[in-house]
């Protein structure tokens, strides 16, 4: 398996409800989908928020993440927790009117239980060297 972008949807309780892992998605994007769409909607009443990997670690949103979060919200009808996992840190994002981008992120020093299987969807375990015997 190849390094790729994954997504988790999260309720208020912090648990996993979805995990997106649709075909085409790449080491830079992930695509949405109606399924998605449909967890996000039919969950809405206890959804909390989205986390989705960034396999070449950076921290912050693109452009496509600014506009996916509003879009979702402005759907939903209310705000979101969005989180940006790399291999090493967890950024959590939330609408700020007062941040040009509409988005402020700060690490995210919780320890969720998720954050492990989704970098593990990500991020495949590398195959051990093969054993050479003599």
């Amino acid at each position: 398996m190849e390094v790729a972008e994954a997504a988790v949807v999260v309720d208020q309780d912090d648990q996993p409800t979805y995990w997106h892992l649709p075909k085409g998605r790449t080491a830079a994007s992930i695509p949405d989908s109606r399924d998605l769409w449909m967890v996000l909607w039919s969950g809405r009443e206890r959804l909390a928020g989205v986390a989705h990997t960034h396999p070449a670690g950076v921290t912050q949103p693109s452009s496509t993440d600014l506009v996916t979060f509003e879009a979702c919200e402005d759907g939903l009808g209310r705000r979101l927790r969005w989180w940006i996992v790399t291999p090493t840190e967890v950024m959590l994002c939330t609408h700020d009117e007062t941040d040009p981008r509409g988005y402020r992120c700060h690490p995210d020093p919780t320890p969720h239980a998720w954050v492990e299987p989704l970098r593990r969807h990500s991020w495949p375990p590398k195959d051990p060297p093969c054993a050479t015997h003599d």
